[in-house]
């Protein structure tokens, strides 16, 4: 198909042409930033050049560098340290000023890309043709998220650790600079995410330097607890040596000019080789953006929120039901759809056998964090748990503990301060297995009413999904995400008013849900056990 018979926008770094398809027009690989690659490896990113070129505009732009797994689809994809694309679609490009939905995926901070079908936007759109969606890529890994201070010449690479929390606001500065070539209202963005991407916009919502770049928030299963300190910069891997160093004394890099010499391909092999001994790798590291130092992310967030930072950006946040039973999926990460009842059972009792250890492991790390009066308010949670078997108690603990507390408090400072703040639980359970529940990345389906990507919630409700995916609409449009027949009560310090999507497909408001929960852990927010 010639370009003639394609739409193609005009934006200031070239004109590209996409496709149609079904009233939906679509725009991807679009860059929003020079290619960080040579002299640029683990700089900032810079603004493309201006240019009258035509692109195509058909294909997902390579992912960031990452392993394969199952459970990220865009690890499948072709991938490049040129990852730094994003992808449009929208209604009538003609129409003026409609509402932008911003999407950053999830993955750890070290997997995941735009290109997994999960966040394909042509649905919601082809349901809310007045709104603009837009998906980006950011660097992960060590690409974008590493300490240099330790290698000599690092000091010369001071954003190293937070080059991922530049990239999206290069990548909101882009959409900003040409909004108006796809229809779109630079002044009315909606920046969203879920699990890495829910703590990403949390970060966006209080970072510096954002002013005027977007408007409201949403947070899917994710704060500030996956961000890390100064304190933590540097993140041990080896011995005390940091990632930086040990990526170095992989590679026989005396320096940084060695470091950004290297192949690709010799840092990949570097970061992903497995020790011996532990049988860990670099990229086994939990890689945080940095807060604090010289990141624009404050180093307490949570006061940045109570002392009115971000107060003036709407901000809905929530969480699912079953936050951590998503990774007894993660044990052996593979596809069971292939094999018979039999193979898949077997596998499945391996992950539920392996589950068992790490959920336990991950509970002491919790617990060697806390005072002696907190654990003993930990002991009286898991009495009072519900469920029967160690491992699902221990389940419903850390549910808290890396996901609800967090989000919880992050909402109350906001509301505290002012702010107009909305939050929800999730809790229709996935089709998939009896014991999965409302499992983590469950809802990211139903709120981009996506049945074609549905590998965590099974058999999507349709309704469901396109209720949820309209209160996300309506709240990009006015900042209300009240549906006709069932208004949305905004998030009082006293009330903790709170949306529930319901097993049975309902949504409803709950005034304080598990508040015993919610009152023998608050203080919670305040670890990191990573």
């Amino acid at each position: 198909m010639s370009s003639a018979d394609r739409p193609v926008i005009k934006c200031k770094n070239g004109r590209f042409a996409g496709y149609e398809k079904e009233g939906v027009h679509i725009f991807k690989g679009v860059p929003f930033a020079k290619p960080p690659v040579g002299d640029l490896r683990w700089r900032p990113p810079q603004r493309p050049d201006d240019s009258d070129e035509l692109f195509d505009a058909v294909e997902f732009g390579a992912s960031g560098i990452q392993q394969e797994a199952y459970s990220e689809a865009a690890s499948m994809n072709k991938k490049s340290e040129d990852c730094l694309t994003l992808n449009i679609w929208a209604g009538d490009i003609d129409r003026p000023k409609k509402p932008i939905m911003f999407y950053i995926h999830g993955g750890g901070f070290a997997y995941g890309g735009s290109a997994d079908p999960l966040y394909d936007g042509e649905y919601f759109v082809r349901e809310h043709k007045d709104v603009v969606m837009i998906s980006t890529n950011y660097r992960i890994g060590i690409w974008g998220l590493t300490d240099f201070r330790g290698v000599p010449g690092g000091e010369e690479y001071p954003e190293g650790a937070y080059l991922t929390v530049l990239d999206l606001i290069q990548s909101l500065k882009w959409v900003h600079e040409n909004a108006d070539s796809f229809g779109g209202d630079a002044d009315n963005i909606t920046i969203f995410g879920e699990s890495a991407g829910g703590d990403l916009v949390c970060a966006l919502l209080v970072c510096d330097g954002v002013e005027g770049l977007f408007r409201r928030v949403i947070a899917h299963s994710g704060t500030f607890n996956l961000l890390f300190g100064d304190e933590k910069f540097a993140r041990e891997a080896a011995d005390g040596a940091s990632i930086a160093q040990c990526l170095a004394a992989k590679t026989g890099a005396k320096d940084m000019k060695d470091l950004v010499a290297l192949s690709a391909e010799e840092l990949f092999a570097a970061d992903t080789e497995k020790d011996e001994e532990t049988g860990m790798s670099l990229n086994d590291i939990y890689q945080m953006p940095m807060k604090g130092g010289s990141s624009p992310i404050p180093a307490d967030p949570y006061k940045a929120l109570e002392e009115g930072k971000g107060k003036d950006i709407d901000f809905m946040i929530g969480t699912v039901a079953d936050e951590w039973r998503y990774w007894v999926l993660l044990m052996n990460d593979m596809d069971l759809s292939p094999l018979s009842e039999e193979e898949r059972d077997k596998i499945i009792e391996e992950d539920l056998a392996m589950y068992d250890q790490f959920a336990e492991m991950m509970v002491n790390l919790f617990s060697e964090c806390v005072t002696d009066e907190e654990k003993a308010r930990i002991d009286e949670f898991l009495k009072i748990c519900p469920e029967e078997e160690r491992k699902w108690k221990l389940t419903a603990l850390m549910n808290e503990v890396f996901f609800r507390t967090p989000s919880i408090e992050a909402a109350y400072r906001h509301a505290l301060a002012g702010g107009k703040t909305y939050m929800y639980r999730f809790d229709k359970r996935s089709t998939l297995y009896d014991w999965l529940g409302a499992c983590h990345a469950s809802e990211v389906s139903y709120a981009l009413n996506n049945p074609n990507a549905a590998m965590f919630a099974g058999e999507m409700d349709p309704k469901l999904a396109l209720d949820m995916s309209t209160a996300w609409a309506n709240f990009a449009r006015t900042g209300d995400p009240g549906i006709e027949g069932t208004p949305w009560q905004p998030y009082d310090p006293e009330t903790r008013d709170t949306m529930i999507f319901g097993n049975d497909g309902s949504m409803k408001m709950e005034e304080d849900p598990w508040k015993k929960q919610r009152e023998l852990l608050d203080f919670a927010y305040k670890y990191n056990p990573m």
